[in-house]
């Protein structure tokens, strides 16, 4: 048997791209995390909401993160999607179950306003093919510059079986100083086949 020394970075450079990994197939999707994206970062925790919260059945759907996340700042007013399409920013609320989509898409379940002047922004929210991603897409072409907005799913969002979320979840994120433009994000769960490569040097 033939033993190899190797330096110490070298040795935990093995270790180092098996965390990448585990990381990269827990979040589920790729979020942004330039400075005219999410700013305090992609796909973070959304408070309150989590299953089994006091009168809640731990097996009760919830929201288990979105993007922005809550408390985001800096986060850009439009998304650039596929063939240069341009819209307001897009929200994704993550559930924690697969839902029943038919309770999830229709105007009221999934919100958005502005902050302060209470202004609703007009929209429309799609589901990914697992049912377990909700996406809010403004019709207008940009969110307003230097403004708070509050993103809203009502208790009428359901699970697959019928099960309703115990509470309404909210979650709330300042735009840019200025308009800007982010990268539509990639779910990677519903990507083509990717791999990590990684050099220990």
């Amino acid at each position: 048997m033939r033993y190899e020394k190797r330096s110490p970075a070298a040795r935990c450079g093995w270790f180092m791209a098996l965390l990448l990994s585990a990381a990269l197939a827990g979040c589920g999707g790729g979020g942004d995390s330039s400075g005219t994206g999410t700013g305090t970062g992609a796909g973070g925790t959304v408070a309150p909401g989590v299953a089994g919260s006091p009168g809640a059945a731990a097996t009760d759907p919830t929201v288990g993160s979105a993007n922005p996340s809550n408390n985001a700042i800096n986060v850009a007013t439009s998304t650039s999607g596929p063939g240069a399409l341009v819209t307001g920013r897009r929200l994704t609320a993550t559930f924690t179950q697969a839902m029943n989509p038919t309770t999830v898409t229709p105007v009221g379940t999934f919100t958005l306003k502005q902050t302060v002047a209470g202004t609703n922004v007009p929209g429309t929210v799609t589901m990914n093919a697992a049912n377990t991603m909700a996406t809010f897409t403004p019709t207008a072409a940009a969110l307003l510059a230097g403004t708070q907005y509050t993103a809203t799913i009502s208790t009428s969002a359901k699970n697959a079986v019928g099960t309703a979320m115990p509470s309404a979840i909210s979650w709330s994120f300042t735009t840019t100083a200025a308009l800007s433009t982010n990268q539509a994000s990639v779910d990677l769960g519903g990507a083509g086949n990717f791999a990590i490569f990684s050099n220990t040097g």
